[in-house]
């Protein structure tokens, strides 16, 4: 008697071994999917920021590309500005 009770302990305390065991992994593969979840997002917003980020350096360089052209438009008018100016002196 004492032996089939022991096998039916050690029986159960299998089953609980396995249920424990398989609780656990469900719980890890949940948060396993969640993870690659956030990897996914995190990987989207990456690229939504370097598409930002082309997008600001080509807005840059034509900004200063502009900005290179107006300051020639400014030395080349001073320049009209003070020649003019002497012509006037020299009357």
């Amino acid at each position: 008697m004492d032996d089939r009770r022991q096998k039916d302990l050690d029986a159960r305390e299998k089953r609980r071994k396995m249920n424990d065991l398989q609780r656990g992994i469900m719980m890890l593969e949940a948060d396993l999917k969640k993870t690659i979840k956030e990897k996914a997002l995190i990987e989207a917003d990456e690229r939504k920021i370097k598409k930002e980020t082309d997008y600001l350096k080509v807005t840059l360089q034509k900004s200063q590309s502009r900005l290179q052209v107006v300051e020639r438009d400014i030395v080349i008018k001073q320049a009209e500005i003070n020649r003019l100016k002497k012509q006037v002196n020299s009357l």
